[in-house]
């Protein structure tokens, strides 16, 4: 099936960027032990936070997928939190800039 993006209005752009992520959501089989494509990074996204049904929920705008929301346990929020302190005091502290590179850097953590 060959789609012409281009020819595609923004409504129905969006509409087959939701459906293809609720697809891929519904295949699973992720590797999480390679970091995400750099490429699909957006660069300081607008974000929220709130809390919903005793959950966190931090919602951020993709470049691409519009906005995407996380729901985290506090246990896991607490995680992110300190491993996000860490990345930012490394990087105080060696005068490197923050990167997808170096949040992805061996060493660093993943919990899925």
């Amino acid at each position: 099936m060959a789609i012409n993006l281009k020819e595609l209005s923004t409504a129905d752009l969006d509409d087959l960027i939701s459906k293809s992520i609720e697809e891929r959501a519904s295949r699973g089989e992720y590797d999480t032990s390679q970091p995400p494509h750099a490429k699909f990074a957006s660069l300081t996204p607008g974000w929220t936070a709130s809390v919903e049904n005793g959950r966190m929920v931090i919602s951020l705008r993709h470049t691409g997928a519009g906005i995407v929301a996380f729901a985290f346990d506090r246990n896991s929020l607490a995680l992110l939190f300190g491993y996000l302190a860490q990345v930012v005091a490394r990087a105080e502290l060696t005068n490197e800039a923050i990167t997808p590179a170096a949040i992805t850097a061996p060493g660093s953590m993943r919990v899925n």
